[in-house]
């Protein structure tokens, strides 16, 4: 994700930290879903940089930002993967991606990607903005192993990352991504 619903400039910012390591090129961008706080860097992100693959979820998005990011994606000549009932496994390097396709019923968030990133030994697991009903139905739809990682789902919220998911991950580290609000 490239998100800050409420920063503008999320993009340059991520591609500024990019450019500072000496990078032109991001091999792999996710975005988990299309609300702002996910993708609105995203653009930017594609202008300023090379990507060399975007995944997104092949889901509606009322907003109409899918179609702008799609139509840059195009423009830009990035490889571009749609997921949609199938779990995609890609390799970057030493690190293997799972992305597992839409498991939600109802919103937006709940349709979101949840993504398994394994390297060297080290797994974690990211959930984006699905509840913790979500979460039952990727725990029923593949096997989760123990994490050294979990990024909490939807910025720390009430309603995901449930103990559920925590009795069946076992993180060691978890890391909640949230804004100026509580």
């Amino acid at each position: 994700d490239c998100g800050g619903g409420s920063i503008k400039n999320a993009g340059d910012n991520a591609s500024e930290y990019v450019l500072s390591m000496g990078k032109r090129r991001v091999n792999l961008l996710i975005l988990t879903h299309y609300h702002s706080d996910h993708v609105n860097g995203a653009l930017q992100l594609m202008q300023r940089t090379d990507v060399e693959t975007l995944i997104v979820p092949d889901i509606p998005d009322p907003d109409g930002i899918k179609d702008t990011i799609l139509k840059l994606a195009k423009d830009r000549g990035v490889d571009v993967i749609s997921i949609g009932n199938d779990t995609k496994t890609v390799k970057v390097g030493h690190m293997d991606f799972s992305i597992y396709p839409p498991l939600g019923a109802r919103d937006e968030n709940e349709l979101g990607l949840c993504i398994k990133c394994s390297a060297c030994g080290f797994d974690m697991l990211i959930t984006g903005d699905v509840n913790s009903e979500t979460e039952y139905r990727l725990l029923e739809y593949t096997d989760i192993p123990d994490l050294d990682l979990l990024i909490a789902g939807h910025h720390g919220s009430g309603n995901s990352t449930s103990e559920e998911l925590l009795e069946a991950s076992r993180p060691e580290i978890a890391i909640i991504s949230t804004g100026y609000n509580t």
